[in-house]
């Protein structure tokens, strides 16, 4: 391109672009532009150093590429002066008749494919799909909301693809390059990223800068020459820069770059109410890894202590309709049930609730029938906050299934739904029943009697983690339920005279965001304790005493 384009970076950015190194790790906490800085600096300079070179861009899901990688780094590449239909082109090729050369090796299709106005290209690739990697050969790989990938399938499935166009580009330090970007890991399973801090070699980055500074300085010797008409000066200022870009390839080649940086490094950027604000409605343990990017863990031996997402969770977007869908990159793109694929549109739906001032949420169920043993599943979480209500929350529930075919739902709800208040003479249960049959759904309603004690849950949970045969064998979305996820993980168990209870002192705590509190799991509690209590056929004093008999 020829117009210069005058960009801000933070710090962290900055450096990143300086050093770049042939594997980086970009641990850095909320709002410090991971994607809009890293990833769409690193895939842009690769493009360009290498043409007609492809890369690949990695999630977890597609969906993540979709909905939450492409439209910051896009936004990135734009501040940059790029253009899509003009400079790049998200799943399409470009018309036939600009006669842009493709890479070496081009795909025959561009549905998992970014096309660029020099032959680059970028695959779009993610574990859940695996289809979007088989057989791949590219030159690079960036990878974000990394400590959610799993280690081994990254290193079986995923890092042999880099062994492309080695002819073409292999002295280059850019050739076979490797960036993860992510937020503080935060369990064992994503602890692996902190092992490249031991890899990295400080004397070496710190020598790396020094030849940044050395050839900024020559840039600016140069431009003096240029304005001046001296043009051995201008033969001689450019020897001298290809002997220290040849130097800085060397020094990258090989080397790892480790970075961690908080949101406070981008306060100049964001602004220092906004950091206050992530203060005021983050809980703390989230403030900590994702803001400051302090090393926390979750809560391993909380009330779900047993709920392992490997185990229990799984993904369903419908990538057969998602395909098919003409994305705009620069809006919020609003899911909807066609989405899913683990949902039965022959069934009726189960859902329960639960109700505060500060937030209102559900969780969604369905059972699946089995020849042996029956499958119950969380299929979605939804939410809403204050000044929302109940009714904007069931009106969402009405939009998300607005295509479920079968109009009927299931819902389970104990005492806490049932009484009135001063600011209203309808309780919850009837609230709900009267907006979703105004919506033409039918409403069964199961009213389960007074709220379960927290010991007798907490029990009941342990059969379904532990794949108890008498209860149905449990999983859950987990991309739509995340919500649910987070709260359940952050719910601490506390254990009074031999009983075991939940500690809800995150409901009152100001600090703590309401969907990260323990309001969700209150709602799982609900529909997993309607749908699977009745199956143990004993009351809730027995069932808790032979509930291991």
């Amino acid at each position: 391109m020829e117009e210069r384009k005058k960009i801000h970076l933070n710090v962290p950015q900055l450096l990143f672009y300086l050093v770049q190194c042939s594997i980086n790790v970009c641990i850095w906490g909320r709002g410090t532009g991971k994607s809009e800085g890293p990833i769409s600096l690193f895939s842009h300079d690769n493009v360009h150093r290498m043409p007609r070179g492809n890369g690949v861009f990695l999630g977890k899901t597609y969906e993540q590429l979709l909905t939450r990688t492409l439209p910051p780094v896009i936004k990135g590449w734009e501040k940059l002066g790029y253009r899509e239909e003009v400079h790049f082109w998200v799943r399409k090729f470009p018309a036939r008749k600009l006669k842009i050369k493709r890479a070496y090796v081009a795909p025959v299709d561009a549905t998992h494919y970014i096309t660029w106005y020099n032959g680059s290209g970028i695959y779009l690739g993610s574990l859940d799909r695996p289809g979007t990697l088989n057989g791949l050969s590219v030159d690079w790989l960036a990878a974000d909301e990394a400590r959610f990938l799993n280690r081994e399938r990254l290193e079986t499935d995923v890092l042999p693809i880099l062994r492309g166009n080695a002819e073409h580009f292999g002295k280059l330090s850019c050739h076979g390059s490797i960036l993860f970007t992510t937020d503080r890991p935060r369990d064992a399973k994503s602890a692996w990223l902190n092992e490249y801090a031991r890899l990295m070699d400080p004397e070496l980055i710190e020598t790396i800068l020094a030849v940044q500074v050395k050839l900024l300085r020559l840039k600016e010797e140069l431009l003096t020459a240029k304005a001046n008409n001296q043009v051995k000066a201008q033969e001689r200022l450019s020897r001298l820069m290809d002997r220290y870009l040849a130097d800085l390839n060397e020094l990258r080649t090989g080397a790892v770059y480790f970075s961690t940086a908080s949101t406070l490094d981008n306060v100049h950027a964001l602004g220092l109410n906004a950091i206050k604000n992530l203060k005021r409605v983050l809980s703390d343990l989230v403030y900590r890894a994702s803001v400051l990017n302090h090393e926390v863990n979750k809560i391993d031996d909380g009330f779900y202590g047993l709920l392992d997402e490997e185990v229990h969770g799984y993904d369903a977007p419908n990538y057969d309709f998602i395909d098919g869908l003409q994305l705009n990159f620069r809006e919020e793109v609003k899911k909807d049930c066609r989405w899913d694929t683990d949902l039965n549109p022959l069934q009726p739906l189960d859902f329960a609730a639960d109700y505060n001032a500060a937030i209102n949420s559900m969780v969604i169920g369905q059972r699946q029938v089995g020849p042996v043993r029956n499958k119950y599943r969380f299929l979605n979480a939804l939410y809403v906050k204050h000044p929302h209500r109940l009714k904007d929350l069931a009106q969402e529930f009405i939009r998300y299934y607005r295509y479920h075919p079968t109009k009927e739902v299931n819902y389970y709800y104990d005492h806490t739904a049932v009484g009135t208040n001063a600011s209203s003479d309808i309780s919850y249960a009837d609230e709900w029943v009267s907006i979703l049959q105004a919506a033409g759904w039918q409403v069964n309603r199961h009213y389960i009697g007074q709220a379960s004690s927290h010991h007798s849950r907490y029990l009941l949970w342990q059969l379904g983690f532990s794949g108890d045969p008498r209860v149905d064998e449990f999983s859950y979305n987990r991309g739509n339920c995340h919500q649910w996820q987070v709260s359940c993980e952050n719910a601490p168990v506390k254990q009074t005279n031999g009983s075991f209870g939940k500690d809800k002192g995150s409901e009152k705590d100001p600090s703590v965001k309401p969907e990260d509190a323990t309001h969700f799991s209150e709602a799982g509690d609900n529909l997993w304790w309607g749908t699977q209590r009745y199956r143990l056929n004993q009351t809730e004093g027995a069932f808790v005493d032979n509930l291991y008999g």
